[in-house]
């Protein structure tokens, strides 16, 4: 963007306020619970805090979008090219510091080269945005500069100029960021935020409180305003070439949106009509317009500078109530005179409009597929089952040993109707009826069958949304699990059914649980939260005890892992965020800080053998893999083998069940690269062929590696799997179930949400919608539609005795009916499902056809959802 100060994710103790000015990094990514069950805020779905985006010069013809994001505890960096249609994740070490501006060489179609202002100082890439490399030369310590924006010459092509913005003033770059050369002279303070060329590049601005100009290249300054406030925003009219017009922000601090008509010299308050004064973001377009981002309003438009503005908040998500500080960034179309198009980023998400900001769709960033959380229980050799928590799409049950396809005989149905009885449990699809449409053929499902069957597990679950899955070590026998996040749950049969549990008192956010290794007969579970306490259950989470006896009030947990010797030994961690790791001896009464507090940890495993050799793994997010031997009293890095350019962050670290024997670990860093130590961690060696994906979540572990060798990968979309001890990985298809409540599910017509919350409900009992609810109607016509890329679609419906019949349609295709009554009301069923022969973008959609079962007495379509492979 080249004109942004410090925003949400910096110099602020609260992520969604950018000031005070001084204050440090913090980012802070979380769903709103479900205050009631009578009153629902809808939290954005799925959770995506954007707070950058920029375009491509040429966007016209490369669709390039560059947008960073806050993804449930992971930076990320992503980009598009087409439109924002779909999504890449790459360079992940740049996104660990913090992106805080773009900037794009005006030559991008040629030379594919753009920059990132990070916390951590300033990144290239010079192929379109694939890989990123550090370019810190001459700035101070390198990477300790904090680079708030980045600005590149209109002139790059000749005089390969850029200007940055950090903390320490502003820097020059004359060799297309090679070396920086610092450049305060005249500069009053030496923290400067926002920076930006006039159009025709001759001059240059920079400020914070003071709003610098600079006529000579940056070589020196000349002090040209003084503001109140510190700037947050900075644009350029391009009808004003030489930059004597420009608009400013002030974010929080209010004052809405200040215009100087004579080079920043004077301004003048620009906020007719804007009933928002707390200004994002203010942008000039191509034909002089000028759009701007409120805190809390939306979106403002006006003809021009002085002009009135009016604001626009359809399409837009219903707000968060975590912030107040919703509308982050504007990124407008180079031909926007023709195109009408404009990128806007939120806490909500990420949204584009195509008629000038009068109307808004929310674009995808954040699928419903990322897998949080993977366990692979005893029994997986002979079962070929598996766990995933999904965030968004509930608990996912996994099985690499799919049942056999067939498709039974018709069987009659009251009124002459006959259904395809292959449609699993109740809901059937109607392939004749001399009372209902015409006839449609049973045609096979086409393509071949699944590697892999995936089924939601997700009854009881009112909120789908997880930060844990923990599974019981004794899960083959009591098919005990918890998962959690903004809501608690437990099963005790194996994921078939879940059932709320009361989370510990005052916790918004569940980000750690711990099981002890004897569960079954202590009933011993350790909970950790974002900064509102650890707890300890000795009632298998019934009741909860506050613990302290040393633990920081503000600990934020990442994991909790017990000794496996824990009856004996009583040894608890807590690998926290930003007080390492915390020990406890006495099963949680008291406890000591052990080490590792000056980094994030990311990962942390114990050895089986723990009893006797006292060993623990933990991963970090900058600086990589420690190990203690002696219990956690001292720890040793053990980055042998390992990257040591940039970042290097663990991600996920896991343990062979026969660690005694064959003294294997393996972890994966941030970038995707699964390494392998067979020596305890003393040399580590990269997998032969990985998964070659960016942003992993987690890896788990078969209990029979010794045999079977197996192990299992996620990341933001993908499961991959490796059955030669982590030397090669294959990727398995993929499954993600999407809520009826989802932004990319549309629905036309009169439908209204029904909720469903069990006992007390409108349907008691514990069985529950996925989500809060589905969507019902009884008007013929009315429809509900998802586009999704895959190669196979299921559709999910709440059943009963008032059901009617809907016709399913994929891909403008003849429709098929589905019958959707049953005598006794059934929850989250799969009523309709077809493969595809290859993998592409399809459309199904669900139309209310007012027609029913001769047996029911209503019409109603209840829609609860879809679900797809990729």
């Amino acid at each position: 963007m080249n004109n942004r100060r410090p925003s949400n994710s910096a110099r602020s103790t609260d992520p969604a306020d950018p000031h005070p000015r001084r204050a440090a990094a913090l980012i802070l990514a979380a769903l709103v619970s479900l205050a009631s069950l009578a009153t629902v805020v809808r939290a954005h779905s799925p959770h995506d805090v954007v707070t950058h985006v920029a375009l491509s010069p040429d966007f016209a013809n490369d669709e390039t979008v560059f947008a960073y994001m806050v993804l449930t505890g992971h930076r990320v960096f992503a980009r598009s090219t087409d439109g924002g249609r779909s999504w890449e994740q790459t360079s992940p070490a740049m996104a660990i510091h913090g992106i805080e501006d773009f900037g794009f060489s005006p030559d991008y179609a040629s030379d594919r080269t753009a920059f990132a202002a990070t916390l951590g100082g300033v990144y290239r890439t010079t192929d379109a945005g694939l890989t990123w490399a550090p370019v810190n030369t001459g700035l101070g310590t390198g990477t300790g500069t904090a680079a708030f924006g980045i600005a590149v010459s209109p002139n790059f092509a000749t005089d390969d100029k850029v200007v940055l913005a950090t903390d320490r003033g502003a820097y020059v770059s004359n060799d297309r960021g090679d070396s920086w050369i610092e450049a305060n002279t005249g500069i009053i303070d030496p923290l400067v935020s926002v920076v930006g060329f006039s159009p025709d590049g001759a001059t240059i601005f920079v400020g914070d409180m003071t709003l610098h100009r600079s006529i000579n290249g940056g070589a020196s300054w000349q002090p040209t305003f003084n503001f109140t406030d510190p700037l947050i925003s900075l644009d350029f009219s391009p009808l004003a070439p030489d930059g004597s017009l420009l608009a400013v922000t002030f974010g929080r601090l209010g004052g809405g949106v200040l215009v100087s008509v004579d080079g920043g010299q004077s301004f003048q308050t620009s906020n007719d009509n804007l009933t928002d004064d707390q200004i994002n973001d203010v942008r000039f377009a191509p034909d002089g317009s000028v759009l701007a981002a409120a805190f809390a309003a939306g979106s403002y438009v006006a003809d021009g500078p002085f002009q009135t503005w009016s604001v626009s908040t359809t399409g837009l998500e219903e707000l968060s109530a975590l912030t107040d500080n919703h509308f982050r960034e504007l990124a407008i179309s180079p031909t926007f005179s023709s195109d009408g198009i404009v990128f806007m980023a939120a806490y909500e998400g990420l949204f584009r409009s195509d008629d000038g900001g009068t109307t808004w769709e929310q674009l995808e960033l954040y699928t419903q597929r990322v897998c949080k959380s993977v366990h692979i229980p005893p029994g997986y050799a002979s079962t070929g089952t598996f766990f995933l928590g999904a965030y968004g799409g509930g608990i996912v049950c996994g099985n690499v040993l799919p049942p056999p396809v067939f498709e039974p005989a018709p069987t009659p149905l009251p009124g002459g109707t006959t259904i395809n009885t292959a449609a699993q449990s109740a809901g059937q699809r109607v392939s004749a009826g001399p009372a209902l449409a015409p006839p449609i053929s049973s045609a096979p499902i086409p393509g071949p069958p699944p590697e892999v069957s995936y089924d939601p597990w997700a009854t009881g679950l009112i909120l789908p949304y997880s930060a844990v899955l923990e599974m019981s070590t004794q899960f083959e026998t009591d098919g005990t699990m918890f998962y959690g996040y903004t809501e608690l749950y437990r099963t005790n049969n194996g994921g078939q059914t879940w059932v709320p549990m009361n989370k510990p008192p005052g916790v918004v956010v569940v980000r750690a649980i711990g099981m002890s290794p004897d569960f079954d007969n202590d009933r011993i579970v350790f909970l950790g939260s974002t900064a509102e306490g650890t707890f300890r259950s000795d009632s298998g989470g019934g009741a909860w005890t506050a613990l302290a006896g040393g633990l920081p009030v503000d600990l934020r947990s990442r994991h909790v892992c017990l000794s496996p010797d824990f009856v004996n030994d009583g040894t608890v961690f807590i690998a926290s965020k930003d007080h390492g790791v915390a020990r406890s001896t006495d099963g949680g009464d008291n406890w000591t800080l052990v080490g590792l507090g000056d980094d994030e940890l990311r990962a942390f495993a114990i050895s089986p053998d723990f009893a006797f050799d006292r060993t623990a793994f933990a991963g970090r997010e900058t600086d990589g893999l420690y190990i203690t031997t002696d219990g956690g009293d001292t720890w040793t890095a053990a980055n042998h083998g390992l990257p040591t350019d940039d970042v290097l962050a663990v991600e996920s670290i896991v343990v062979s069940p026969d660690y005694a024997v064959d003294r294997t670990v393996l972890l994966v860093t941030l970038d995707g690269t699964v390494f392998r130590s067979v020596n305890g961690g003393t040399r580590w060696v990269p997998a032969t062929v990985g998964p070659g994906s960016a942003s992993p979540r987690a890896m788990a572990i078969s209990p029979d590696f010794a045999a079977d060798q197996t192990l299992l990968l996620t990341n933001h979309d993908w499961v991959y799997r490796s059955r030669d001890g982590g030397d090669t990985w294959s990727r398995l298809p993929g499954y993600a179930r999407v809520d009826d409540d989802h932004q990319a599910v549309r629905h036309t017509g009169s439908w209204l949400t029904f909720f469903v919350f069990g006992a007390g409900g409108d349907f008691p009992g514990p069985a529950l919608s996925f989500g809060p609810g589905t969507h019902r109607t009884q008007s013929p016509g009315d429809s509900s539609t998802f586009t999704f890329f895959g190669d196979s679609v299921e559709w999910y419906a709440l059943l009963n005795n008032a059901s009617g019949i809907a016709e399913v349609t994929i891909d403008d295709g003849p429709p098929e009916q589905v019958d959707l009554y049953v005598p006794v009301t059934e929850y989250q069923q799969r009523v309709f499902s077809t493969r595809f022969d290859s993998p592409g973008w399809h459309t199904i959609q669900v139309t209310a056809t007012g027609l029913s079962n001769p047996s029911s007495s209503g019409i109603t379509v209840h829609s609860d959802g879809f679900g797809y492979t990729f």
